[in-house]
């Protein structure tokens, strides 16, 4: 049986036009969610190009020349004409249709997008037009379109050029099958792929660095920034306009947790004679500025494909307290890779280097002040956002995605799976594709990830992600005294005086899954399900020594760490790391609510102040390994190097094996499968 790269090649190579052989294929993104190389049989395409004077003037253009072709969703069609009526109908002898002509010429989809053509009729011989086309111009204030007004053709000469497609369709090769695409089918189209992340070997880190300072970025093809006074159409962004979707041409989606949307506002300080940027964003919801704000990633001009990136930056603007406020990077599984607190500067800037795919950045008032004796500042914004090229990446969506090796992105509407072939039905190919299992990258279903149980979790040594019990086999834990855990340290020697096998993670960690044994030199990583696991950093790990990583603050034991039924215990010659973050130890110390590194410290597994531990430094996922994740969090590593077997795949279930015994997963709750890299 051929392979999908050899049916490629051979459609190729039967093109009427033998000169697009050698040519790049045309990467075309689609409405339904699809990214998909297209072999066109024109080489050329008409584009109407905006003129100064608000005309048009149709160009012929090569799609070897196009970088990117972005088209809005409703074109510009026919609209030039339907204006050029209503500019005459207002000079109508009946003034009711005059009055009706400047209303519907008012309206965004009109005079917010065609302002340079109506500026043309400011001096018209007709002194009814003349007076008309001035009132809709000069109300035109905040009244224009949210959403780009043109469609926009960059070069890869650089030029970019505003205009409109008219009703443009792409006709060619795909996969093997001819395909026509409609204009309402199409977001953009792209001479050039979107590049895959590729990790060469297992890193020993997850950040890299903190960037501190604006000066860590470079600026060049591979970056992007968004100072907001503009979209990345060039159109001016008004104050207050709900930005959820205004940059999902490359990549980034707004959204907020509260019942309000992210807006562009004017921001100003209270105490601060520097001027911080003319806009900036934030979430107005009752109270102004306050919510959590939530910026994600997805593949540039598909907002159904999960994407991440590997450098983000920003400027996080307050008005009263330093570390009121954190900005949190988080990957695709949901982990708090970093944490980076507002300093005491008005305006501070935020960033992360990862060697992992960041998929979402919050910004939120500080949630680890559990006890501070002030109130947290309410007030915040985002200025000059700045992040590198977002790169597609496994996750739960709202669609199914098949990624083939290829680079293909095709949203699935309908998927049969079998031993020597997959059946995929996509919305834009006539009929239903047969795609070898050796061919796909990773498949994204579209289940939803349900609440995580409220179970533990362990990262093991060679990716996988398993759920369990913690307490079973534990001590209770000792009696909480007035003054702290102990008034004379007599709880702690005792604990220090039991048998250590009574309480070594081997014993108190049991996989729910009994068919599943894990040996306690295979744990990197233990952590409250219920909380995201929290990253080190590199410097985490100067020794051996488990390293307890709170959000914001980092500790090196020395000593053992001590499991009870309800919390576990550091012993007094702890040496804390980097930031010290405010906690609430217990409702009867409200006086001392620091992490000390230099006392006996306890922390309940479901406070704020719950670690995760970190036995040696986490490592990522070798590019040759595959996985299944479910929905529920966990992850289970096949081939080589991992601990599970992949022994079957059909429609409704996955079957793998762990030292001979069968481990089944219904299809319904497996989140993404991966393959891997090929070796």
């Amino acid at each position: 049986m051929q392979t999908l790269a050899i049916k490629i090649s051979t459609a190729l190579l039967t093109l009427s036009m033998g000169h697009w052989v050698s040519a790049q294929p045309l990467y075309v993104a689609t409405t339904g969610g699809s990214l998909m190389q297209i072999a066109p049989d024109n080489q050329t395409f008409e584009f109407a190009v905006l003129q100064g004077d608000g005309t048009t003037k149709l160009r012929t253009f090569k799609y070897a020349e196009v970088r990117e072709f972005r088209l809005i969703e409703n074109p510009n069609s026919n609209l030039q004409n339907e204006i050029l009526a209503l500019v005459e109908q207002l000079g109508s002898v009946d003034f009711t249709e005059r009055e009706l002509a400047e209303a519907k010429l008012s309206e965004a989809k009109y005079a917010g997008r065609f302002e340079k053509l109506l500026r043309n009729y400011r001096n018209h011989p007709n002194l009814e037009i003349r007076y008309r086309v001035r009132r809709v111009l000069a109300d035109l204030v905040d009244r224009t379109s949210q959403t780009s007004s043109q469609d926009l053709l960059i070069l890869k000469s650089g030029e970019h050029l505003s205009g409109d497609a008219h009703q443009l369709t792409v006709s060619g090769q795909v996969l093997g099958q001819k395909i026509t695409l409609e204009r309402s089918q199409i977001r953009q189209l792209g001479a050039q792929p979107n590049r895959s992340l590729l990790i060469q070997k297992a890193s020993p880190v997850r950040v890299k660095k903190r960037l501190l300072h604006s000066d860590h970025f470079y600026n060049n093809d591979d970056d992007f920034v968004f100072d907001f006074e503009s979209d990345p159409f060039g159109n001016s962004i008004s104050l207050n306009q709900n930005l959820s979707d205004s940059f999902v041409s490359r990549g980034l989606r707004f959204s907020s947790t509260d019942s309000d949307y992210v807006r562009a506002v004017r921001f100003s300080f209270k105490f601060c004679p520097i001027d911080a940027g003319y806009k900036s964003v934030c979430i107005q919801g009752e109270r102004m500025f306050r919510g959590v704000m939530r910026i994600r990633f997805c593949l540039p001009g598909q907002p159904d494909v999960s994407a991440g990136v590997t450098r983000f930056g920003m400027f996080i603007e307050r008005v009263d307290n330093p570390r009121d406020f954190v900005v949190q990077a988080f990957d695709a599984n949901g982990n708090l890779i970093s944490l980076v607190e507002a300093t005491n500067q008005d305006c501070c800037f935020a960033g992360f280097q990862s060697n992992v795919p960041i998929t979402e950045i919050r910004v939120q008032q500080n949630p680890y002040l559990v006890n501070s004796n002030r109130t947290l500042d309410e007030m915040y914004a985002v200025d000059n956002v700045t992040f590198n090229r977002p790169v597609a990446v496994p996750a739960s969506s709202i669609s199914s995605i098949l990624k083939l090796r290829t680079g293909d992105f095709l949203a699935v509407t309908k998927l049969a799976i079998g031993p020597q072939a997959w059946r995929a039905t996509i919305t834009e190919l006539p009929q239903s594709i047969s795609v070898e299992p050796q061919e796909i990258a990773w498949y994204q279903t579209s289940n939803p990830i349900t609440e995580t149980p409220k179970h533990w979790r362990v990262l093991l040594t060679d990716g996988s992600v398993i759920a369990g019990e913690m307490g079973e086999n534990c001590p209770p834990a000792p009696e909480r005294q007035p003054n702290g855990l102990s008034v004379n340290g007599t709880i702690y020697q005792a604990i220090q005086q039991r048998d250590d096998e009574s309480i070594t993670l081997k014993d108190v960690f049991r996989p729910l899954d009994d068919r599943i044994s894990i040996d306690a030199k295979q744990i990197v990583a233990l952590w409250p399900a219920g909380k995201p696991a929290i990253y080190p950093e590199p410097e985490d790990f100067p020794s051996k020594h488990p390293v307890l990583v709170f959000p914001g603050c980092r500790i090196l034991t020395k000593n053992n760490i001590f499991f009870f039924r309800d919390s576990m215990f550091w012993p007094a010659n702890c040496q804390e790391m980097l930031q010290r973050v405010d906690f609430k130890k217990f409702e009867s110390e409200p006086e001392d609510t620091s992490v000390q590194g230099t006392g006996k410290t306890m922390s309940s597994y479901d406070s704020p102040t719950a670690p995760s531990i970190w036995f040696q430094a986490p490592n990522t996922l070798a590019p040759q390994q595959g996985h299944v994740s479910t929905r529920f969090g966990t992850r289970y590593v096949f081939g080589p190097g991992g601990r599970f077997v992949l022994k079957s795949i059909s429609d409704d279930q996955i079957l793998l094996s762990f030292r001979g015994g069968d481990l089944l997963i219904p299809m319904k709750d497996v989140s993404n499968l991966s393959f891997g890299q090929p070796r």
